[in-house]
């Protein structure tokens, strides 16, 4: 028996080595597949995110697009009348309305004077500031 012992020994040895290298090649080998699969969860992660950051953006500037071609259709004078004042609040509340993007709308003059400003509330709107319309006549 004892002389079986060297023998089992030598061919042992080579036989777990041989496991122990294949082993670690295959874990280095899911190690890499891993990484690279996270990498792509993530860079698939920002893409989408950045996807619905141009979206909110294009919804952002098509609203104030729409919004100043429609302030811009009938000229407003200073002070607000009360019809154009009535004419930009229906407008700004109509924007609060159908967008969650918003939670308030400011109508500001060329001298950066703000001039109305319209807060979404949970149930109705409150007018926060009334002041003087100065608007640029070019």
């Amino acid at each position: 028996m004892n002389g079986l012992k060297p023998y089992l020994v030598v061919i042992f040895m080579p036989l777990v080595a041989i496991v122990a290298i294949l082993s670690l090649y295959s874990y280095q080998k899911d190690s890499i597949q891993l990484t690279e699969h996270i990498k792509e969860n993530e860079l698939s992660q920002l893409e989408s995110l950045i996807h619905l950051t141009n979206l909110h953006h294009n919804t952002v500037s098509e609203d104030l697009n729409s919004l100043t071609y429609q302030l811009q259709q009938e000229p407003l004078h200073e002070p607000l009348r009360v019809l154009e004042k009535a004419r930009v609040l229906k407008q700004f509340k109509s924007l609060l309305i159908n967008s969650d993007l918003y939670d308030s709308i400011r109508l500001i003059d060329y001298k950066n004077t703000q001039v109305l400003f319209l807060k979404k509330q949970k149930t109705a709107f409150t007018l926060i500031t009334i002041t003087r319309l100065m608007m640029n006549s070019n």
